[in-house]
């Protein structure tokens, strides 16, 4: 059983390390995942901000100083103002190195073959133009931009064509065309890799949620399985407290194979313990009963000792020595009873006592009780009430074992009830039971001590109850002997305002069965 506890211990401990292991690699992928869908986001927004959104500034500029060369040449044929010229000549020269830097730009077929239109129509355009002397094929020809800075020489007298002026226009006007489909390929393209980023960034979302809830998922399930394996095995090591704690060592703890091993190597050293405080607890009680019952016969004795020489048997004796005998007359009575108490209560735990079981009535027994305690209620001015249930059923009881669980609870009653004070005991029918109680206003029962209250040599340390001590057997013995008839006892108090003690015997028990803990001697 040991070996299989070791061996399961380790198995929780390997699964343990799984699941650790399991939830560290997906939080690894998350990791990965999100780093690369950023880095692929990164590049595209930057793709996006340095290339495309350069290309159409750059396409916007080509339009500009095309419009701008279209202006000033027919300003310069109109006025022949040298000024005009030369806003024309820098505009041409922009022109060509704007081109310069959006060629290398452009990627795809669409935009190369409008770039080549475009140069093509430039040409055309510039060749047309009596302004430059240079030749056409050469005008935007990267050699070639820094020799246009050069002012061309002009014709003094030349006067603007019809025709080359329509011409011109034409050119223009596909120029600007081919430059806005230019832009409109560009922006075109950056729609998409928006489209793209969008899709991306949900694509990213979607499965950095699902890695997570997953994450979460395992991780509930580990911790579950977990605390599980742990908080099982502690509530039953709780239970076996509560146990111990009432001084019940019957019960062994058993985790099951399925426990961490140091739980189970906790719970094996807890049985064991458990195991010797019940040795300890008999041995203790073989001891109380073996000198209980050596006790009794020199005390019996003495007692009868004592009880000749009252009687004068052993002579004449004067009072002083009569008082003494009182008084070893009555603490031997009192060792006495004490002694017999603890044999009782030894055969009671052991289940071996007799019980004479008889029909009789229960309101018989509370006045006999009351009758035995009125002198000693009235010498502490204590008022004694009864109410007793009209036509209460005959019971089938020990009469003399319920008198003494009577007698026990009203004799408490009025030891721990100050004088002037009030004692009050009922008995009625609740459906199928009698039920009695026993009420004081004395100084009540502390809440630490009321589940303890029944328990052998169970006394209540309270400054109020000094002088008032017993042996704290009472209690114990009528909590037997109620349930040996089927019964159950209990007590309700409230510090400071007295207390309240019931019992309560079936009126159809099958009494001549054995009743938990309890067994009868034939």
């Amino acid at each position: 059983m040991a070996k299989r506890q070791v061996l399961s211990g380790l198995n929780i401990f390997w699964r343990m390390i799984l699941g650790y292991l399991v939830v560290i690699f997906l939080v690894v992928a998350i990791s990965a995942y999100s780093i690369l869908s950023l880095n692929k986001i990164n590049r595209l927004a930057n793709s996006i901000l340095s290339i495309d959104q350069q290309v159409i500034d750059i396409e916007k500029k080509m339009t500009d100083s095309l419009l701008a060369q279209a202006q000033n040449e027919q300003k310069y044929f109109v006025t022949r103002d040298e000024s005009y010229l030369n806003l024309y000549l820098s505009q041409q020269q922009a022109f060509a190195e704007h081109f310069s830097q959006l060629a290398p730009l452009l990627s795809s077929a669409e935009e190369i073959a409008l770039k080549d239109r475009i140069r093509e129509l430039f040409s055309s355009y510039s060749s047309r133009l009596p302004l430059i002397p240079s030749s056409p094929s050469s005008l935007l020809s990267p050699s070639s931009i820094d020799k246009q800075t050069s002012r061309p020489a002009t014709t003094g007298s030349s006067s603007p064509n019809p025709v080359a002026a329509e011409d011109s226009k034409t050119t223009i006007d596909e120029l600007t065309s081919s430059l806005e489909k230019l832009i409109g390929l560009r922006q075109l393209m950056i729609n998409q890799k928006m489209e793209q980023l969008r899709q991306m960034g949900n694509q990213a979302s979607l499965i950095t949620q699902i890695f997570v809830v997953a994450s979460l998922v395992l991780c509930l399930i580990l911790a579950f399985f977990i605390t599980r394996s742990i908080s099982r095995p502690l509530r039953k090591i709780e239970k076996m407290t509560e146990y111990i704690g009432d001084l019940n060592f019957d019960h062994h703890l058993n985790l099951g194979v399925h426990s961490p091993r140091e739980l189970a190597q906790l719970a094996q050293s807890f049985s064991q313990m458990a195991d010797r405080l019940k040795e300890i607890d008999e041995m203790k009680n073989n001891f109380i009963s073996h000198v209980s019952h050596e006790l009794r016969t020199p005390l019996t004795s003495i007692n009868e000792a004592g009880d000749l020489l009252l009687d004068g048997v052993g002579g004449e004796i004067t009072s002083r020595q009569e008082h003494l005998l009182q008084i070893i007359k009555q603490c031997t009575e009192r060792l006495i009873k004490m002694v017999n108490n603890l044999l009782d209560l030894s055969k009671m735990e052991a289940g071996m006592m007799n019980y004479e079981f008889v029909q009789a009535s229960f309101s018989q027994i509370i006045l006999h009780s009351l009758q035995e305690l009125d002198l000693l209620a009235r010498k502490k001015s204590i008022r004694l009430e009864v109410q007793l249930e009209d036509n209460l059923p005959l019971l089938k009881m020990d009469v003399d074992r319920m008198q003494e669980v009577v007698d026990n609870l009203l004799s408490n009653a009025v030891k721990f009830t100050p004088e002037g004070g009030t004692v009050r005991i009922e008995a009625r029918q609740v459906t199928s039971f009698l039920q009695v109680s026993v009420s004081d206003t004395g100084p009540g029962i502390p809440p630490e001590y009321q589940s303890r209250i029944f328990e052998k040599f169970q006394g209540i340390k309270s400054g109020r109850t000094a002088g008032t001590k017993g042996t704290g057997l009472g209690l114990s013995i009528a909590s037997h002997i109620v349930k040996a008839h089927g019964g159950k006892i209990w007590v309700e108090s409230t510090e400071g305002k007295g207390s309240t003690f019931y019992f309560s015997l079936p009126l159809t028990a099958a009494l001549e069965k054995d009743f938990p803990g309890e067994k009868k001697e034939k």
